[in-house]
């Protein structure tokens, strides 16, 4: 039957299939891909201002020659700006008078969605646009709260849909559906592009059996089924012309839509969990207060007979990332904060280029990117003001960076850690269910041999309550004051300023102007329209004595003394903190059955940016691990320590690196230099001085004169030398500093893996033809790229790969620019062998470089040898654990971790 257009609640209609300009064509000139879209036969385009690909959008529409009536165009609201302003602009970079549809692209960071979707009303009565929804809403209580409180109900939801997500995402389109809304499903083509081989395959394969159709096709009759609009991608001709051929096909019969929801509620072959349709349904409402965004739990947790794997004390950005990466592998875990409701204030905003790299792996960088934005310009005024025009002023870099295809995010992104943690907090709720249990307290523990016995103490609307269970494994991820390192007493702390330093939030202010005093106590004012961090003001500086009971009105009258702008009004005072920098770190990240990671191992500065990431990555290290020996997969004892033995020495580093910065940003003896020494009873943390100047000469110091280098992204930290990674390549590897290594450095074992763009799959089921290796690494399984000179090394790799344990490594056969045939492979596991094309030689580029392949390399008392390629495993954390010339090299790092 023909893909009609198909009628919205408020009268208009929407094709019934669209063509998308985000996932892999974000931030590109695509107008050949969309002008090629409409020469088809495409006549709903999708874009968002996020994208960045509006104005390819206007010039395809331009080129195109058809009448506006002819093309129905829709657009997203950011939310970094005012909504008149943005759809204004949209308007402008699209060349239109007005949108068929405009939606709201990320409600959940949206800090109040009513006042929002009024504006949206206030839209499309001004006939800017003519129908107006939402996007990305799963969670039934905030549609109908939404609902509730509007004129004009959303005419359309735009959703990810796909079988294996359907069961999850039932309840919310049953909402919609009582209220007329159409579901729009995006990434419906996930069971064949992200996870082939899984139980769909074979409904899907029947079905275009009997209709003389492709698996693509099928999956489109699927969504068509369900009642919603389609929207999908290809950069070829030949996928969107399968794309436009579904209209042209039979129906799915029932019985067939039901064998692909069954088969979908088995979960993909990755082994991700889907939430049993029986159990408790779950929801979550959106608040507001002060400006930010806040989660509340509305219904009781999922329980279940069996016990939890993993009990996360935490619910900051390390405790939420642990526990995704642990339910990603499969793992039920538990997370818990003694906070009763999310923290307020911005903390630790920076968001490193490494740590998105890690972001994308884990597939929430999209929505990290959406709700964060670039570092804001600092304008530094006289104290007080005396008229003059401000400094502008930003220092992240004095070097200059060159953009390079292995390192596609060079720029810290800023992002108020409540919408940090907000985002993680609704995909753990959305993919599996998981809701942070906050009024919960870790009072105490006991380990065993098998198991964590845990004391908590749970605060209750009217009453406490003691509770005691066991769990396999716990993470401490609560920051500083953790009862983990209370209960070790392994943390030596040294205070490099004495007297208290404080900050302070402001819910509103009159001016964006940003004052600041120099070198003295600063006054920051962040700009109004700048809404992904609520500081809105920060007052830092040695200020009295700490104590902050009560300075609401000596806090005002401080900024008016400072910055003589007398004519600044503030509203009420959110939060206050005292905060005394210290630079500490644990001797040992972990003992037997309990870990820890972020602040609750090491503490620093926050000058630079690095605690957060550093927390993260410490997750991204352990969760791999662990969830390899818990599912017995690896026994090594070796491979537990080895979080400690990476880890350490790569914190050590950063605390280095961290404390120059604090000397350099507020004065203190500058010309110092911190060395921190571990031995095996503490971390002890010293300072020795190197000046040569006279101690009355006044250093420089200030936020303008911290010099912020390239290893601050983070891009070359690397474990060589780890005792896990296996590097058997001539010249032999060189063990760098590991927390900073010249861009030109060749990758070796225990580097960052780079990313490889421009790979075209050699694959009979793909829906479209380009991929990279960011794209395919995954966070719950090792990837081991072969690279080869011989189709026999092809197989005589793959066949020692199949050795390792079920489930835990995916083979990719990276084939050299110019290479024209397909090599067919003996895989042990389906859908864990892809072979890609280098179209443009980025992967044998990046990861050959320097690498002599012919050379004789003696490994652990064994000689490697040349078998006409290498093999690089990357790990799950995105590092890399082994480069071997031969099948024996391929065992002895399978022997390393997976024994």
């Amino acid at each position: 039957m023909p893909l009609g257009p198909i009628l919205l609640n408020d009268g208009n209609k929407i094709p019934a299939i669209a063509y998308g300009t985000g996932s892999k064509m974000k931030y590109h000139d695509i107008t050949q891909y969309i002008e090629q879209a409409i020469e088809l036969g495409f006549s709903h385009i999708d874009t968002a201002a996020f994208y960045q690909t509006e104005k390819y959008v206007g010039k395809a529409i331009k080129e195109s020659g058809l009448a506006r009536s002819e093309l129905f165009i829709t657009t997203k609201y950011p939310r970094d700006v005012p909504i008149q302003k943005s759809v204004k602009e949209s308007l402008a970079n699209l060349g239109l008078q007005y949108l068929d549809l405009y939606l709201i692209h990320q409600p959940l960071l949206i800090p109040d969605i009513v006042k929002a979707w009024k504006d949206f009303e206030k839209v499309q009565q001004d006939g800017l646009a003519k129908s107006i929804g939402i996007s990305n809403v799963v969670d039934v209580q905030q549609l109908e709260d939404l609902i509730k409180h509007s004129e004009v109900k959303p005419a359309v939801n735009q959703i990810e849909l796909h079988p294996y997500n359907y069961y999850k995402m039932k309840p919310i389109m049953d909402v919609c559906a009582k209220h007329k809304i159409v579901v729009e499903a995006y990434s419906s083509l996930s069971p064949i592009t992200t996870y082939p081989g899984g139980p769909v395959d074979v409904p899907l394969k029947a079905a275009a059996q009997r209709i003389g159709a492709t698996p693509t096709q099928v999956v489109f009759l699927w969504v068509k089924a369900k009642g919603a609009v389609i929207v999908t991608t290809s950069t070829t001709k030949a996928h969107m012309e399968e794309y436009l051929a579904v209209s042209d096909l039979p129906d799915l019969t029932k019985e067939e839509v039901a064998d692909i929801d069954a088969a979908g509620a088995k979960g993909p072959p990755s082994g991700i969990p889907t939430i049993n349709t029986k159990e408790k349904a779950l929801g979550a409402v959106i608040t507001n207060s002060a400006a930010h965004l806040r989660i509340i739990d509305m219904v009781s947790k999922i329980t279940s007979a069996e016990s939890v794997n993993v009990l996360i004390v935490g619910a900051g950005p390390v405790g939420l990332v642990s526990a995704l990466l642990l339910l990603r592998g499969g793992l039920s875990v538990r997370v818990i904060a003694k906070e009763t409701k999310p923290r307020t204030g911005c903390r630790g905003p920076g968001i490193q280029p490494r740590t998105l790299e890690l972001y994308k792996f884990l597939g929430v960088l999209d929505d990290i990117l959406a709700g964060s934005g670039p570092h804001q310009t600092i304008h530094q005024y006289t104290s007080p003001d005396n008229g003059e025009p401000p400094v502008i002023l930003w220092d992240d870099s004095k070097e200059k960076v060159v953009e390079k295809v292995d390192k596609p995010y060079l720029s810290t992104r800023i992002i108020a850690q409540v919408d940090h943690e907000a985002i993680f907090r609704a995909c753990l709720l959305r993919d599996y269910g998981c809701q942070v249990e906050f009024g919960t307290e870790l009072i105490s523990y006991e380990q065993g041999s098998d198991t964590v016995e845990a004391t908590l103490l749970k605060s209750l609307t009217h009453k406490t309550e003691t509770e005691t269970t066991k769990f396999d494994w716990l993470i401490g991820a609560d920051g500083a004051h953790s009862v983990h390192i209370k209960a070790w007493g392994a943390l030596a702390e040294k205070s490099l300023l004495i007297r208290p330093y404080m900050s302070a939030f402001s819910a509103q202010h009159s001016t964006p102007s940003q004052p600041k005093s120099d070198t003295r106590v600063q006054v920051m004012i962040a700009s109004q329209d700048v809404e992904y961090t609520t500081e809105k003001l920060k007052l830092n500086g040695v200020v009295g004595d700490g104590n902050t009971k009560g300075r609401r009105d000596m806090l005002v009258d401080m900024i008016h003394e400072l910055s003589g702008r007398k004519d600044l009004v503030f509203g009420d005072l959110i939060g206050i903190g005292v905060w005394r920098p210290n630079i500490r770190m644990v001797d040992n990240f972990g003992k037997g059955k309990v870990w820890i990671a972020g602040d609750a191992a090491h503490v620093h500065s926050p000058t630079g940016g690095q605690g957060l990431n550093s927390g993260v990555q410490d997750a991204f290290n352990l969760c791999w691990k662990l969830s390899l020996v818990h599912k017995g997969k690896s026994t090594s004892n070796k491979l537990m320590a080895s979080y400690t033995e990476e880890r350490m020495r790569v914190v050590k580093a950063m605390l280095n690196v961290t404390t120059r910065l604090l000397r350099q940003a507020f004065g203190v003896n500058e010309d110092k230099t911190v060395n921190i020494e571990v031995n095996s009873a503490q971390t002890t943390i010293s300072t020795t001085t190197t000046s040569t100047n006279s101690p009355d000469k006044k250093q420089p110091s200030g936020i303008n004169n911290i010099v912020r280098g390239f290893e601050l992204r983070m891009f070359g930290i690397n474990y060589r030398g780890s005792s896990i990674v296996l590097d058997e390549v001539a010249p032999p590897a060189e063990v760098l500093d590991p927390y900073k290594m010249s861009p030109e450095e060749p990758v070796r074992g225990g580097d960052r893996a780079p990313e490889a763009p421009d790979l075209k799959i050699l694959h009979e089921n793909s829906s479209d033809g380009i991929t990279s290796l960011f794209e395919i690494f995954d966070t719950t399984k090792h990837t081991a790229l072969v690279f080869f000179k011989s189709p026999l090394a092809i197989q005589e790799f793959s066949r020692a790969l199949a050795n390792y344990p079920n489930g835990t490594m995916r083979i990719v056969v990276i084939h050299p620019q110019g290479s024209t045939e397909r090599v067919l492979i003996d895989g042990k596991q389906e859908g864990d062998v892809v072979e890609v094309l280098d179209t443009k030689g980025h992967a044998y580029g990046s990861y050959l470089r320097g690498v002599d392949s012919n050379a004789v390399v003696a490994s652990e008392g064994a000689v490697s040898q040349d078998t006409g390629g290498i093999v690089i495993v990357i790990r799950p954390d995105g590092h890399v654990g082994a480069i071997v010339k031969d099948v024996a090299g391929v065992d002895r790092y399978r022997r390393k971790v997976f024994t």
